[in-house]
């Protein structure tokens, strides 16, 4: 779970897991307060969440805060955006799934938001859980692209964003038991069909096409 910038969200989902022991299960960034791309103050954002309904227990939350900066690879401000066109990462061999925090959790009037990030796991061709905006997995399946059902609860796609979080750790805490050994052939279907259909040509022409006229 990579989060170059923080975000409420991202500090959300981040204090659940470590709540639960659980980001000493894989591998997570988190910037400390004081970083090379984005100041931010911790304690602002515990009391921006806590006013958003999110239950905080204030020792644990002293406790993450502590152990910051997470860091899974090197960053800055003059090599940010090459590590964003960066996509092929060798950090993705070694990790089960990825766990995507997008730009946005809650854009409204139906809208979802997609950048790079989604677009890193498939390349990398690792199976992904979003917490990104309300039906984002439907709408990347409206583009063709397949998802892990089959392997993943995804039901928490549907839900609102509180719910979707907690069912998004609980989902992330169970995959943490599960033998992806035995699921191998159908996740290399999946994302050999993903990969295949991101690299196409024509998907993008399609799209580009529309967004220019869309513009005029």
């Amino acid at each position: 779970m990579l989060n170059a910038r923080p975000r409420p969200h991202r500090l959300a989902l981040t204090y659940l897991l470590h709540e639960r022991n659980l980001l000493d299960q894989g591998y997570c960034s988190f910037p400390a307060e004081c970083n090379d791309l984005e100041h931010y103050d911790f304690d602002h954002i515990v009391q921006v969440l806590e006013q958003d309904n999110f239950v905080i227990d204030h020792a644990r939350a002293k406790q993450l805060k502590q152990s910051l900066p997470l860091k899974v690879d090197d960053i800055s401000l003059t090599d940010s955006m090459a590590i964003n066109d960066g996509i092929i990462s060798p950090d993705y061999q070694y990790v089960d799934f990825a766990v995507i925090t997008e730009s946005l959790v809650n854009s409204g009037n139906g809208s979802v938001f997609i950048t790079e990030k989604i677009m890193k796991a498939i390349v990398n061709k690792v199976p992904f859980v979003v917490l990104g905006d309300k039906h984002t997995l439907q709408y990347m399946q409206s583009l063709g692209y397949k998802t892990f059902d089959f392997l993943i609860n995804e039901s928490y796609d549907s839900l609102d964003y509180h719910e979707r979080i907690h069912a998004i750790v609980d989902e992330i805490e169970r995959l943490c038991d599960i033998d992806f050994a035995k699921y191998q052939e159908q996740i290399a279907r999946v994302t050999e069909h993903n990969y295949n259909l991101m690299m196409q040509k024509d998907f993008y022409q399609e799209r580009i096409e529309h967004m220019i006229n869309f513009l005029k």
